[in-house]
């Protein structure tokens, strides 16, 4: 609780004082009369002086109500003077203190539903807390903040997908950024409209901790992240198969290049030789004679089987 009201502290202590003082002056007036009178005049002087001052301790502030109706006064840290009996004291927490809540119930405009952590600090201004007692309950985050928070978180993330949003950082840090501003704007409309006063925070930031995403969305793109890898890996041993495909077929290609030239090459390489065998031929007839009838065997003495005619006629 950041205010804390005191009138059962007040009446318990007025209670003890006035006992006190009851039992001091019944016990003088036992003993003599005349200085009992004294002593109650004493006791009663003691009696309110004690209940007209309220200490308020560093780091708080306090505003008075004086038979129910609050005055635009403040209570800082120190001893203050309030009328006795009548005033009634509430003290507020000043200092700067997070406040952390979490929203899971935001529809992005894919109608994925998402959330968000964060943490809101604020401090009021100690000049003006004396606006709190007719125009806010306490504490303001749960009464004001995270309302007007929800309606901010949920015009924003409306404008985007669940996908636009996840794993972009670019795009959180924007938002980011517009929700704080939004929120800082709406705050200082909302204190000036239901307090008077758009100064009655001193400290007011929102640190936006985490984005809290669909679980469905989340199981789908990683459903849809294995099935393109797959895609991925089978387009990749497609390639290579192809590229085999393509390796096998340009090298039966040169073989094939290859063995024609081999071919054709053996084939001028023997059309040669015939050529320069007849050449042979033509130029030394005799010679070739004299070769084929040594060679070739007699059939009748020394006339030979065959006779060639190398010359002609």
């Amino acid at each position: 609780m950041n205010a804390m009201k005191l009138n059962n502290v007040l009446e318990v202590k007025y209670a003890i004082h006035f006992g006190i003082a009851l039992l001091v002056s019944l016990g003088a007036f036992f003993l003599s009369a005349s200085l009992g009178w004294w002593l109650v005049l004493i006791s009663t002087l003691v009696f309110l002086l004690a209940n007209s001052f309220c200490v308020i301790d560093a780091g708080t502030a306090g505003y008075i109500k004086v038979l129910g109706k609050v005055y635009k006064r403040t209570l800082l840290p120190g001893l203050n003077f309030v009328l006795p009996f009548v005033t009634m004291v509430t003290r507020v927490d000043t200092k700067k203190q997070p406040h952390e809540h979490t929203i899971t119930d935001v529809e992005t405009s894919d109608i994925y539903k998402m959330g968000y952590t964060y943490t809101i600090h604020y401090g009021f201004n100690p000049y003006e807390v004396w606006r709190i007692a007719n125009n806010l309950v306490l504490p303001l985050e749960e009464n004001y903040f995270c309302v007007w928070l929800t309606e901010i978180f949920k015009d924003v993330t409306k404008q985007y997908t669940h996908a636009d949003i996840k794993g972009n950082a670019a795009l959180t840090d924007q938002m980011k950024d517009e929700i704080k501003n939004l929120f800082q704007q709406k705050v200082e409309d909302k204190m000036d409209e239901l307090c008077g006063s758009s100064t009655i925070l001193s400290y007011l930031d929102l640190i936006i901790k985490d984005f809290i995403f669909d679980p469905a969305f989340i199981k789908s793109t990683v459903e849809l992240e294995t099935a393109r890898i797959d895609t991925e890996k089978a387009k990749e041993k497609r390639k290579q198969i192809e590229e085999l495909a393509e390796a096998r077929k340009t090298a039966a290609m040169k073989q094939a290049e290859a063995d024609a030239y081999a071919l054709a090459a053996k084939g001028k390489a023997e059309a040669d030789a015939l050529k320069k065998k007849g050449k042979a031929i033509d130029e030394h007839p005799n010679t070739i004679k004299q070769t084929i009838a040594e060679n070739f065997p007699k059939v009748v003495g020394s006339n030979p089987l065959v006779n060639l005619n190398l010359e002609g006629d």
